[in-house]
């Protein structure tokens, strides 16, 4: 037909109107991909706009679509004002036709976006330089700042570390004043009976004995006290597990009386690379989180093993040392979730309220183990108490712990003989320095 004949209500009706798949012209062309065509739209029951066509006057309808690949980006349609029978060849050219205008949609498309992408990347390298400067002059300023906090982080961790060491004294501060007060009462009844003059001399040794043994029990727990408080940096010297356990049993004694404290210490020798100080710090801090989780009475086990290397292989396939030692704290108390467990040494994380825990605790536990090179395991279930172990590397059979060089000290002092010595005594207390004189005139030591 004429290209300049118009059909404007057939127009309006084209662009009005929604593609359905399979349906009419258009739909036939999508579904299918290939080119048709229509003798006579106006016999054609599947052509929903046969009768608009009919009163244009329109009547033969070829069509074909716009494809790029199998992707078909839409379709074409033409129609004639007579009945025109298919025509193969036709067919095939504009056939051919919808694969080029495919191809060049797709490369105009293909223009713009480069075109766009190059705009948005000259904009991005410029906002990109910009951004580098401003980096690079905060990276400088964050370098400053982060030098200077990390040292005022090492300070800080010294101070965090004792502070932990005093809060965990702190919470042993009931039970050990009840303990001094028994111990002074006990001390101040049987210096009593003896100042009566009354008691016959078999008494009055009993009574000085008793005396002794408590006074002995009081400067334990206080030499306890100073070696757990000491402030000192980490140093590592061999010396025996057990040692560590029985310095940590003389603090735990303060414990409620609910509180049943069992000891299960290996007989063999396990030495191990430790300070003592932090070690006993970390297995202090254990037992009172476990005495906090029995507020109602329960059993504290504490108990060492060697653990040789296969078992060791078995539970961590990162550990080279030939054997552990693993010290272990059991509890009867209420347990955890494992949520919680999961969270454990994490810093500042706590379920207790607040004002009671600090949340760094066990965060320091941790980082007082992996110092010692070894590792730990906790196991908990609500209802069934917790269990910590602690594995420490086991010391070679030459490497042997040092003998204590305050009793090497008295060992030897003990066996010089009698002789007169001079003794320099600085003392503030003044019943102390009487009693002292008193002591050392018997041992023929001047003062």
């Amino acid at each position: 037909m004429p290209a300049a004949v118009p059909a404007p209500q057939f127009e309006t009706a084209t662009i009005q109107g929604k593609v359905i798949h399979g349906a009419g012209l258009p739909g036939r062309l999508w579904s299918t991909g290939k080119p048709g065509w229509i003798t006579d739209v106006t016999r054609e029951r599947n052509f929903r706009r046969a009768t608009i066509a009919k009163r244009e006057g329109l009547h033969g309808a070829f069509g074909f679509p716009i494809k790029l690949g199998d992707k078909i980006l839409g379709v074409v349609e033409g129609f004639s004002r007579e009945v025109r029978e298919p025509d193969d060849h036709f067919l095939q050219m504009v056939g051919d036709i919808g694969d080029q205008l495919g191809r060049f949609i797709e490369h105009r498309r293909a223009e713009d976006d480069l075109r766009q992408t190059k705009d948005e990347l000259v904009s991005a390298n410029a906002e990109l330089e910009r951004g580098v400067q401003k980096r690079t002059a905060d990276l400088a300023q964050a370098t400053a700042a982060l030098r200077k906090t990390i040292a005022e982080q090492k300070i800080l961790e010294g101070q965090l570390r004792q502070a932990q060491k005093m809060e965990s004294i702190g919470t042993l501060a009931g039970g050990i004043a009840h303990d001094f007060n028994n111990i002074l009462n006990i001390i101040r009844g049987y210096a009593t009976l003896i100042g009566q003059q009354t008691l016959p001399a078999p008494e009055i040794q009993e009574s000085l004995q008793v005396i002794n043994k408590e006074i002995d029990r009081g400067a334990s727990v206080v030499r306890q006290l100073l070696t757990v408080a000491r402030k000192t940096e980490t140093h590592l010297a061999p010396t025996h597990a057990n040692d560590i356990v029985l310095t940590l049993n003389e603090l735990i004694k303060t414990f409620p009386k609910t509180i049943t404290v069992a000891l299960n210490l290996d007989s063999r020798r396990m030495p191990v690379l430790a300070d003592r100080n932090q070690m006993s710090q970390a297995l202090l801090n254990i037992c009172v989180n476990a005495r906090d989780a029995m507020p109602a009475g329960g059993r504290l086990t504490i108990r060492t093993e060697k653990v040789d290397a296969d078992q060791l292989r078995d539970r961590r396939v990162d550990i080279h040392a030939d054997a552990c030692v693993c010290v272990v704290i059991s509890d009867t108390g209420i347990g955890m979730e494992e949520e919680v467990r999961l969270r454990l040494f994490e810093p500042f994380f706590t379920t207790k309220g607040v004002g009671k825990g600090s949340g760094l605790g066990l965060a320091m536990i941790y980082g007082i183990v992996k110092e010692h090179n070894g590792f730990i395991e906790v196991e908990s279930k609500p209802g069934n108490g917790t269990t910590f172990r602690l594995y420490l590397p086991m010391l070679q059979s030459e490497e042997q712990p040092a003998v204590d060089e305050t009793t090497r000290e008295e060992a030897s002092d003990r066996k010089q003989p009698n002789r007169l010595r001079t003794v320099l005594v600085v003392e503030d207390e003044e019943p102390l320095v009487r009693l002292l004189k008193k002591l050392y005139r018997e041992r023929a030591i001047e003062s």
